[in-house]
């Protein structure tokens, strides 16, 4: 039997580097006021200890991390504005794809 473990990130910088070392962004979850955390799918819950990595420096593609940061604001923008209660713009599911050999 597989467990669906999450891991929830804050940090927008340290949430584009999740994705781009291939974690599955899920969505946005309300965290305080005015602020969202970024969800992840995390099955080997290993997803913390990447997550402290990214503070130690750890590295990864440039061209990926920067696409990823991207997306990631495009999705907190389009939420936010949903939140606010303009409900006339699409919602895509944007794919965080790796273009850097790895």
């Amino acid at each position: 039997m597989q467990i669906n473990r999450e891991y929830t990130e804050p940090d927008i910088n340290a949430a584009a580097f999740l994705a781009t070392k291939g974690y599955r962004f899920i969505g946005l979850e309300p965290s305080t006021p005015n602020r969202f955390a970024f969800c992840f799918e995390d099955p080997g819950a290993s997803a913390g200890a990447d997550s402290r990595a990214y503070y130690s420096r750890a590295t990864v593609c440039a061209v990926d991390f920067a696409s990823n940061l991207r997306l990631l604001k495009d999705r907190l923008y389009a939420q936010k504005t949903l939140t606010r209660g303009n409900r006339n713009g699409d919602h895509e599911n944007h794919q965080f794809d790796c273009q850097c050999p790895r």
